[in-house]
């Protein structure tokens, strides 16, 4: 059995892949949000959110042969722990990940961040009580929160029970959340910036078919400061980004 480890796009070339080759698999996927997008995909469909001794445990318990993973470019801490768990268990591990270019070419000046707390640091050191900060997802609003007056801060979520409940559990006015399945219009974008007063819009480079594109459109004609992380992208003999490879990957491991 395969564990296709999921909840992005790349979930749906995947799953479909395995069906067109006759392999069962299981997605594991962490929202119902996902289950509802992904789950018709899959022969099973797992909610869940995975720790190094529960990933074991079901490995062990289901016969797991194969970890795809397709999860989040951003998913950095998923991912090297399916990979360690993967290694622990001398399981093949395939990282399937999208094309994600860190060399941003725009025609306006935009700084980049490695990672949310670097970009937290560079907002506050340039802000002050009055400054109105867009963010989309809400992984790191804790994080936000301990930085700035929650009325600064405005989310642009999944429109997810799961992602609205956190957002209401942290207490963010429910004036300052917007639940809209990314991507957005420009013009959607631009409305918010205006409507809101926003001086900061904090997005990531999740590349190829993610929101990317349309959040720095939504900058040009605006006075809003872009705020971009980037994703650590991994290239290994374990990574592929396109199909054919994925599928020369599953042959050479005599799975069709």
């Amino acid at each position: 059995m395969i564990l296709v480890l999921g909840g992005t796009h790349e979930t749906t070339e995947v799953c479909t892949l395995l069906n067109q080759l006759g392999l069962e698999h299981v997605l594991s996927v962490t929202t119902d949000f996902g289950a509802k997008l992904y789950g018709h995909l899959s022969t099973e469909c797992l909610i869940t959110r995975f720790e190094p001794d529960t990933l074991e445990a079901y490995i062990t318990q289901n016969e797991i042969g194969l970890i795809i993973d397709a999860t989040h470019p951003h998913a950095s801490v998923v991912k090297a722990m399916a990979s360690s768990v993967a290694h622990k268990m001398n399981l093949p591990y395939i990282l399937y990940q999208r094309a994600v270019d860190l060399e941003i070419d725009l025609k306006m000046a935009m700084p980049t961040f490695e990672s949310m707390a670097q970009a937290i640091a560079h907002v506050r050191s340039y802000s002050d009580e009055k400054t109105h900060i867009l963010i989309t997802g809400i992984k790191h609003i804790r994080e936000w929160k301990a930085a700035f007056d929650v009325n600064q801060l405005y989310f642009r979520i999944m429109p997810s029970l799961e992602s609205l409940k956190i957002c209401l559990d942290e207490k963010i006015p429910a004036g300052n959340i917007v639940a809209i399945k990314a991507p957005c219009s420009i013009a959607f974008n631009q409305t918010l910036f205006k409507d809101f007063e926003i001086d900061y819009f904090v997005f990531k480079n999740s590349g190829a078919g993610s929101a990317f594109k349309q959040n720095i459109d939504s900058l040009e004609g605006t006075d809003v400061i872009p705020i971009c992380i980037q994703p650590v992208v991994s290239k290994t003999s374990e990574s592929c980004g396109d199909l054919n490879a994925l599928k020369s990957k599953l042959e050479s491991l005599k799975l069709f």
